[in-house]
């Protein structure tokens, strides 16, 4: 079974807290991918308190992505349960 693009998005910020959206993007899609890929799930999940961003957003400091709570994972709903 395929994974949703929100599932993979949100086990990539788990398992490595402080990626860019380029870097979330790469992860999943490989070295062609690009921010716009991942953007409106990072930013449903920012609005939704699973993820928190941290820097100005700016090429000298750009935006990097974590997990609020590392005892927490969502499914590919959106929904928090905790982690294995």
């Amino acid at each position: 079974m395929k994974r949703s693009l929100r599932s993979a998005v949100c086990e990539v910020i788990y398992a490595q807290p402080g990626l860019t959206q380029t870097d979330v993007a790469k992860a999943i899609y490989g070295s062609a991918a690009y921010p716009g890929q991942v953007a409106r799930v990072c930013a449903e999940l920012l609005e939704e308190g699973l993820i928190q961003r941290h820097g100005r957003g700016g090429p000298a400091d750009p935006f990097v992505y974590f997990w609020r709570l590392r005892h927490q994972v969502c499914d590919g709903a959106g929904q928090e349960r905790p982690a294995l």
